[in-house]
This record gives C-alpha cells, structure tokens and sequence, in this order.
C-alpha cells in the first residue's frame, strides 16, 4: 500500500479500514471474477451509510469496494443503477475491465468531467514519466477514452511495460475514486 492510500485510510471506516488492509493483488486490467478470499462475507454485510458516514456517494464507494475485491458482478450491479457521474465513473471501469471498450465509452460520456481527472492525470503523467518505454502520453487533461484504448492495446500484452503503467494508472483511478466517493 503507497502512502497516499494510508493517509486517506485514517478517515476511512474500521470495517472499510480492516477490508482494505487484507492482503489483495491490484485490480486486473481484465476481470476475472476471481474474488479475494474471505473479501465477498465481508462485504455482503456492508451498510453503505454505516461503512461510509457523510460520504458524498455512498453507494458508489461501495461499488467500488466490490470492484477492488474481485466481485465484478456485484460492482456492476450497483453501479449500473446509480445516476450519478460517479457510478457512471465506476460503470465504465466496470466495461474497461470486461474488456468492452465501446460500452465503457460510453459511460465515460456520462461521466463527463469529473473532479478527479485533473488530479489522475497528473499521477499518471509522472508514472508514464518514469516509464517511457511504456509509451503512454498524459496530455494537461484525462482522457479516459485514450486509456481505454491503451489498456485495450498495448497494454493487453502480459508482463509488458505497457501493462505495469496502465495497472499502476488503474490503482491510482481506483484510489482517487473511492476517495472522492467516501469524502463528504
């Protein structure tokens, strides 16, 4: 776990805490539907307005929390009915991940432009920085359409430097979502 993450952690719920701090690979570019052990008995208890108090999108953050333990269908579920920008935002990671690029797409037009996209793009532009050989451009602006084709392309390739930029892009998504989500 990277230090940002720990640092929002401490404002996070003891049971969102406790989840978050099982041990768990990063998310798959592509969904396997291979959920962590022990994550989903957990989660089917989850409350959003308990887990997540004064949360801006509670159900969102919980869509989310599905999303990072493998759980797609249930992430999908949840995010397919919420009309917000943020279970839009987490609908098209949803189809990013599936992989269908053309649907995610088409939930990143709903999303529009979402607040954390200025903050994503500059963490990705200093981990494509670090990794040049992975050739990934990170303009001023997210562009969450550009990602979608990379984790598609180059990135589909495993064990390329391609795929360990566009994971590191995606856990970085990831955490600046749900955080957005859980803040109030």
């Amino acid at each position: 776990m990277d230090a940002k993450m720990a640092v929002m952690e401490t404002s996070y719920s003891e049971p969102v805490r406790s989840l978050l701090a099982r041990p768990h690979d990063a998310m798959a570019l592509v969904c396997r539907r291979k959920p962590v052990p022990g994550a989903t008995a957990v989660l089917v208890k989850a409350r959003p307005a308990e887990w997540f108090p004064g949360a801006r999108h509670p159900e969102a953050a919980l869509s989310g929390l599905w999303l990072r333990f493998g759980e797609w269908d249930r992430a999908h579920e949840i995010a397919q009915d919420l009309p917000s920008a943020e279970g839009s935002y987490w609908h098209a990671i949803i189809h990013r991940q599936e992989p269908d690029g053309w649907n995610s797409g088409y939930w990143f037009r709903r999303v529009r432009l979402h607040p954390v996209f200025t903050q994503l793009a500059a963490e990705a532009g200093r981990l494509a920085a670090k990794r040049p050989e992975a050739r990934f451009t990170v303009k001023d602006d997210w562009d969450p359409f550009a990602f979608i084709d990379y984790c598609g392309g180059p990135a589909s390739k495993a064990g390329t430097a391609a795929e360990a930029l566009a994971l590191e892009i995606q856990e970085a998504e990831w955490r600046l979502l749900f955080g957005w989500c859980v803040r109030g």
